[in-house]
């Protein structure tokens, strides 16, 4: 076995690993459970490795060398990405602030515990703020931004029945079978 792809993203290495098996190779992440146990060592242990047979190392850097040059990367009409509700545009980034405001909360509930376990009175203060990432959490609710007017919105989910009548009705397309 050969090593065709190191990362230290887990999502990352399983992305890379599933591209390698769409394309009729035999990869496997490496040291997954291992690196997932303790985090903070994921560098230290080799991160995540996607391995596969010495006989297709060639065709797997190959692979690994278009997905990083964007060759794989689907044309934009075929991308499901959000507009914005209020003006239409496609220009429409991530919103990294709700995340940023949940990592806060959770930060301080945990620190501010030990200024307050000082003073009995203020134990059950300091119970309490172990739920106060439960507030944070409605903030999730807008997860992108409008590069052109500024409005942060939440795109709709869609529901697993839609995606599956989605498929469905493409495979047909293709078939010629009704749906």
């Amino acid at each position: 076995m050969q090593r065709a792809y190191w990362s230290a993203d887990f999502s990352e290495a399983h992305v890379v690993e599933a591209m390698l098996r769409a394309n009729d190779l035999h990869a496997s992440v490496f040291d997954a459970g291992m690196a997932r146990q303790d985090w903070f060592k994921t560098l230290a242990i080799g991160g995540y490795r996607v391995m596969v047979p010495d006989s297709q190392t060639a065709a797997a850097r190959q692979l690994v060398a278009d997905y990083h040059r964007g060759a794989m990367a689907l044309p934009d009409g075929e991308v499901d990405a959000p507009t914005c509700p209020r003006c239409s545009a496609d220009d429409v980034a991530d919103d990294p602030r709700p995340r940023r405001a949940v990592f806060g909360t959770v930060i301080a509930s945990q620190a501010a515990p030990l200024f307050l376990v000082s003073t009995p009175a203020l134990w059950w203060m300091a119970g309490l703020l172990q739920f106060l990432p439960l507030l944070a959490f409605p903030m999730l609710g807008s997860r992108h931004r409008c590069d052109r007017c500024g409005t942060a919105f939440g795109a709709p989910r869609r529901r697993f029945e839609s995606l599956a009548r989605a498929v469905a009705e493409a495979q047909a397309a293709t078939t010629g079978e009704p749906a």
